[in-house]
């Protein structure tokens, strides 16, 4: 399958950004969660959580899940200039190879959390993403499916 053109603003935010907005839907309903990521495409995100979490127990028992990434700068300039990209898809474990590239990719790009991406409670997680939905301009929506090639609407 061909590699997508991966919207510019979408991969300025999976570069500039280093946290994001996970929400999860686990059987005590809806949580949010600050999430350090890396990014090796645009249609998988890899990052960690603790198997002791909540987050841990929620993604268990449904793995839908979305990220926002946004490049807010808490102005009210936000509402025009600001970049929102939201994306949903599923939360899966990774295992072998897979979860050493995650653990490495997660502590070039956050060594402030060397201790936590090292422990042996970490389980290193990748979001496949079905689609990307972003917001320019206050108002202009597009969605990207990273999955195929080809302009999108």
């Amino acid at each position: 399958m061909p590699t997508p053109t991966t919207p510019p603003q979408l991969v300025a935010l999976l570069h500039s950004q280093v946290q994001g907005a996970l929400a999860l839907s686990g059987s005590g309903g809806p949580t949010q969660h600050l999430m350090a990521f890396a990014a090796p495409s645009s249609a998988e995100i890899w990052m960690a959580t603790d198997v002791r979490s909540a987050k841990w127990r929620a993604l268990q028992d449904d793995p839908r899940a979305s990220l926002l990434l946004d490049d807010r700068a808490g102005l009210l300039a936000d509402h025009h200039d600001a970049v929102v990209a939201t994306a949903s898809g599923r939360l899966t474990p990774l295992e072998g190879d897979a979860q050493v590239s995650a653990r490495d990719a997660l502590t070039a790009r956050h060594p402030n959390l060397t201790t936590f991406l090292q422990a042996q409670t970490t389980a290193y997680l990748c979001f496949h993403v079905h689609n990307w939905r972003m917001v320019r301009n206050f108002a202009h929506v597009s969605v990207f499916d990273p999955r195929i090639s080809g302009p999108q609407k």
